[in-house]
């Protein structure tokens, strides 16, 4: 299995010098605080896989085009949206299995595309190794390297975006971007920020326009059939912690029999819907304990607000699940000021 050690083979090598304005280069050891750099997108992030996380992100935000490469050591899904002003664009750098966009297999020879407003869920497998790029809407349009037919395609895509497999078309944008990183990593002069900008866009625009001329049009993959449905169940799933009850008992039509619904966990999330759910809760659980506002509230409170009524079984859960306890996770709420004295009489949880 791949490590932080060498993930960090396949960044830059100006990476890890003194930090400049527009530049950020960190290693995590907890999934929450790499989420929380991307701040273009509502992501909503979820740890699949059982254990420690070790992660790095590498950002230049050098104006009218973000990139980010990202290594995450567990399994992590990912749902967001990007906003109504970017165009947002991703490729994978290493060889992975199970490497799903839209419930789609993904491969190194593919771009996944999603268009201002649009909606994307992605579960990327252990060790994962991605290159991503935010990019303003009304710059991309306005290039004059951009063919007019493929602004118009681009602006026409759906909610949840498009695959265009082209090895040539993801080789070149990967290695402008890695050219636009160096270049970023390597000037400590802020003047030349708009001129690493200028080439970025450049590089983007000019090498869709090209891959478009080339066949009269983009490769793209079709939608994974049954992927709505799934969505769909989750949503469901998530909101009503009875239904998988029902499910078992054959009272629901609207997610049909156990056993499909138990496929299509599998094929497009790779847990059964019970051991995703418990993940969720898990997470919703975190979120909770990290939040400053909750201070005042027991792990056991929190923890059966998330259905989790054996306390001892939670804590278990829990460790397992992010590599910690319960109350280690709490005290990351706690930096500077004392944890809360009260008590809940019903909490037995670490």
């Amino acid at each position: 299995m791949m490590n932080l050690e060498t993930a960090n083979l396949w960044f830059p090598k100006y990476a890890r010098q003194e930090p400049n304005d527009f530049v950020i280069d960190v290693s995590q050891s907890d999934f929450e605080m790499q989420t929380s750099l991307f701040d273009q997108s509502n992501v909503v992030h979820r740890q699949l896989t059982p254990g420690i996380f070790q992660g790095r992100v590498l950002c230049a935000m050098v104006g009218r085009v973000s990139i980010f490469m990202e290594f995450s050591s567990q399994a992590i899904e990912k749902q967001f949206s990007t906003p109504q002003d970017l165009f947002s664009f991703c490729l994978v750098l290493n060889d992975t299995k199970q490497f799903v966009t839209n419930g789609k297999l993904k491969s190194k020879d593919m771009l996944c595309v999603t268009p201002p407003g649009g909606e994307t869920t992605i579960v990327a497998p252990p060790d994962a190794i991605t290159l991503a790029f935010a990019v303003d809407r009304d710059a991309l349009l306005a290039s004059l390297v951009l063919e007019p037919q493929l602004a118009d395609w681009l602006m026409g895509l759906g909610r949840n975006g498009v695959l265009i497999r082209s090895v040539n078309l993801v080789q070149t944008l990967r290695d402008r971007m890695f050219a636009a990183l160096e270049i970023a990593l390597g000037t400590r002069d802020p003047e030349r920020r708009a001129v690493i900008d200028d080439i970025a866009l450049t590089g983007i625009a000019s090498a869709l326009t090209l891959e478009w001329l080339k066949i009269n049009g983009l490769s793209t993959v079709d939608r994974a059939r049954g992927f709505q449905r799934f969505e769909r169940a989750r949503t469901m799933l998530i909101n009503d912690s009875g239904l998988m009850d029902r499910v078992r008992a054959g009272l629901t039509r609207e997610l049909g029999s156990q056993r499909s619904l138990e496929k299509a966990f599998s094929d497009f999330a790779f847990l059964g819907p019970m051991a995703y759910l418990r993940v969720v809760r898990l997470h919703n659980a975190r979120h909770k304990l990290l939040d400053p506002e909750r201070a005042d509230e027991s792990i056991g409170d929190i923890a059966a607000e998330e259905s989790f009524w054996d306390w001892s079984r939670f804590t278990s859960y829990y460790r397992k699940q992010f590599g910690e306890l319960p109350s280690q996770t709490r005290q990351r709420a706690f930096e500077g000021k004392a944890p809360p004295a009260r008590r809940s009489l019903t909490s037995g949880v670490v």
